[in-house]
């Protein structure tokens, strides 16, 4: 594809997309893809979408393409910001491990759960059909709002990030589902964590984040291995992805890890990678 049709195809996927007004001091306007099926009549999910350190909303939907999900399946699609730091790259202050690189520190919690009741108010959004996607600094946010606000978000998937090393830090008011997408060849964000490297901060590994929250949604403290196998890159050949799921969780919570093996920070996803993410988001409601 030339450099021209990849111009015209990016400002066309950006065309799709309607742009809300509100926005704060420091940060770009939120943009929503408003499905063609969605009327007002009827209360739809919502997803943020929200990105890694130094790319932006529009990028990560360009990357993860949850707008033809969105679609399909009638819900709300919405692509926040953050705030940019000394260098001009955008960021979400997450954990103490991800990604403030010590400097400012927006409080973006309270930012994305603003624009949560922003959206509500706008549109018909199903309060109980909250989600949340992230990609790497973006999956640590996701982590990070599912800590603080269990309460309104129903479910999050995360690529290639972690949750807090100190535990104390993260007090869900309710179980929530989380899933981690990991790669065993991740060299940015460790499958295995960087704590024995970096003491402090750090980040865990990623069995260690999910089973973090198995402890907190009260989960079976073994994990079990499905005998099913997922194909969620085109970098590796076949069914690359093993699924761990930790069963009897408290009502509405889920503990998963789908572990890419060979996969790597920014895999080149697959057709059914979208697709997937998407049915484990719809599968819980709060």
């Amino acid at each position: 594809m030339s450099k021209q049709h990849v111009t015209f195809w990016f400002l066309f996927l950006l065309s799709a997309f309607s742009v809300v007004s509100w926005a704060d001091e420091v940060r770009d306007p939120v943009k929503v893809h408003v499905p063609p099926g969605y009327t007002g009549a009827t209360a739809v999910p919502l997803v943020l979408l929200l990105h890694g350190y130094g790319a932006s909303g529009a990028l990560e939907e360009h990357y993860m393409n949850l707008s033809a999900q969105a679609d399909a399946d009638v819900f709300l699609l919405a692509l926040p910001n953050g705030t940019k730091d000394a260098f001009g790259m955008r960021y979400w202050n997450a954990t103490d491990a991800c990604c403030s690189h010590g400097r400012d520190f927006p409080d973006d919690s309270t930012y994305l759960l603003d624009v949560i009741d922003q959206l509500g108010a706008t549109y018909n959004v199903d309060p109980l059909r909250i989600y949340v996607v992230g990609h790497s600094n973006g999956g640590f946010m996701a982590h990070r709002l599912a800590c603080d606000h269990a309460d309104r978000i129903a479910a999050v998937v995360s690529l290639e990030a972690a949750t807090w090393e100190d535990q104390s830090n993260c007090n869900p008011a309710r179980a929530v589902a989380v899933l981690e997408i990991h790669g065993t060849a991740d060299h940015v964000i460790l499958y295995r964590g960087n704590c024995a490297q970096h003491p402090v901060p750090c980040y865990p590994a990623a069995p260690e984040t999910v089973a973090d929250w198995a402890v907190l949604n009260h989960c079976d403290v073994t994990p079990a291995s499905l005998p099913v196998h997922l194909n969620l890159t085109d970098d590796v050949a076949g069914n690359e992805t093993d699924v761990l799921d930790y069963p009897g969780c408290d009502a509405l919570g889920a503990a998963s890890l789908w572990t890419v093996n060979g996969g790597t920070h920014t895999p080149g996803l697959s057709a059914f990678f979208s697709a997937a993410v998407v049915q484990f988001l719809l599968t819980h409601h709060r």
